[in-house]
Order: structure tokens, then sequence, then C-alpha cells
């Protein structure tokens, strides 16, 4: 597997824990429809979402709320568990193209959020999926977890990279 640099992935889940004894994954999918997994051939892999490592899919089925999938790189159970906790991505180039008022979670990474009174709680983090709806993980002064219901979130401005949200800084 070589490393590459690439800015523009997409991340679409992350390898959970070894599966089986003969190299396979169990994958943790952040994508709406897990079948969505099965049209690419190849992944990348990141432990920093910097360095990506181009990895082949050799076999990868639906299993549950999960999906395991055997990558051609992995040969045994001691080394899938290496890729542990690593996130899985695609270049953004092969996903849909989106609407002009559409955007995927990765293209708000980095957005500033504010709120009503235009008090900065900083930058998107990352997500969290909890069942009952997402939460955006910003970081700040301190970090904050903002529910990203249309109640909370009231504007996501993709031209300024701002999010406005109805919260108290308080919290």
């Amino acid at each position: 597997m070589s490393s590459i640099e690439l800015e523009e992935i997409v991340v679409m889940g992350k390898v959970l824990v070894p599966y089986g004894v003969n190299g396979w994954v169990k994958v943790y999918s952040f994508t709406e429809k897990l079948e969505s997994f099965l049209t690419y051939k190849k992944l990348y892999l990141s432990k920093d979402q910097k360095n990506w490592l181009e990895i082949k899919i050799k076999e990868i089925k639906l299993h549950g709320k999960t999906i395991i999938a055997k990558f051609s790189e992995i040969a045994d159970r001691t080394q899938a568990e290496t890729y542990k906790d690593y996130l899985i991505g695609v270049p953004k180039d092969y996903l849909p193209q989106l609407n002009e008022d559409q955007y995927y979670w990765n293209d708000l990474i980095g957005f500033e959020v504010l709120n009503l009174q235009n008090v900065s709680f900083g930058l998107v983090d990352t997500y969290i999926e909890t069942g009952a709806n997402d939460v955006i993980v910003v970081k700040g002064d301190k970090e904050r977890l903002i529910p990203y219901t249309p109640m909370t979130v009231l504007k996501v401005d993709t031209i300024e990279d701002k999010i406005i949200v109805d919260w108290d800084e308080s919290f």
C-alpha cells in the first residue's frame, strides 16, 4: 500500500474491528445507505485524515447494520487489527454531484459556528450519529455538542463557510 496526500477525500466510514481470522474487517458506515459502499472497487484508509492509503476491495458484504470487508492488502486477523479505527474514504469525484443547496457532511468540517447573537463557538470538528439525530462537534474555547436539527441549525452558508445555530453560549 502506498501513502498519498489527498485533500478531496470524503470520509465514508470507519474500520471497527477484525472480523474472523482471514483478514476481514467490520466497517461502520457514515453513509445514508449502506449499499453505497458496494459500488466502490478501491477505497482509501487514514488514521489522521491527511495521509491516505489506497486499498483494493476484494469482497464486501452487508452484515446487519454494519459492513464486513476483505481488502486485498490484508491477509490475516493480525494485519486487520492494525487498521482498527482507521477512517475509510473515497475521492469526492466518485460521489454523485449534488444540487447547489446540498452538501456532504465532510464539506462542513472547518466551518465556523455562530449563534443568533453572533457569538462564535469555534469550528466544526466532526459529527456524532446518535440515532435520534446527528450532532455536530464544535471546537473553540470549549468543545460543544450541538444537535443537527432544523430547530437548532438555522442556516448553512457554503459561500462564507459558516453555520448559524439557535444555541445558547452557556451550553
